[in-house]
């Protein structure tokens, strides 16, 4: 897995080509062959979690703008390490 692979995943889904339901059952069966994998993996569990508490707790109407912004974030934190 690497940084363009998830540079497409959310770029779909600010398409809105699937919601955050399918988002999170992508991220979780994502796998990345590299060094960092703990590193990584605990990024996308808490990435995971944040969506997670988007979709419980806030208006639907605020999901799309909440979940891109978490998105951006992880995406910032991707080109940064990997």
């Amino acid at each position: 897995m690497n940084y363009q692979y998830f540079n497409v995943l959310v770029e779909r889904f600010k398409n809105k080509e699937f919601g955050i339901e399918e988002l999170q059952s992508r991220l979780n069966t994502a796998l990345i062959p590299d060094k960092h994998v703990h590193d990584f993996s605990t990024r996308v569990h808490n990435l995971d979690n944040e969506l997670e508490l988007i979709l419980y707790t806030q208006l639907e109407s605020e999901h799309f703008r909440l979940a891109t912004k978490v998105l951006d974030d992880f995406l910032v934190f991707l080109s940064k390490n990997y």
